[in-house]
């Protein structure tokens, strides 16, 4: 059999974070949200969804300037709460 996409093929491409639609798309969606946001480098990010929204648990690097990384996984439809069990190097705004 042929495979349509060679091994070799190079090209990647990426859906916008709002067309994620799977069985994860909700934490799909928080960690391009995430991983978009400027000022933010992300090592081991994961994202478990809870009944009312998310845990997120890695290593954050964020600039002074960063947003809320709470705020941020907040813009995805389904999360109304946040457990931030991020550890991080840099400035971090703490959401209590």
């Amino acid at each position: 059999m042929d495979d349509p996409v060679p091994s070799d093929s190079g090209s990647q491409w990426f859906l916008p974070c709002e067309l994620l639609n799977t069985a994860h798309s909700l934490e799909q969606q928080v960690t391009c949200q995430l991983k978009q946001s400027p000022g933010m480098r992300f090592r081991d990010l994961s994202v478990h969804r809870l009944p009312d929204g998310v845990c997120l648990t890695g290593v954050v690097e964020l600039d002074d300037d960063a947003a809320d990384v709470c705020d941020i996984a907040r813009r995805v439809r389904g999360v109304d709460r946040v457990v931030n069990r991020l550890i991080s190097y840099g400035t971090i705004k703490i959401d209590q």
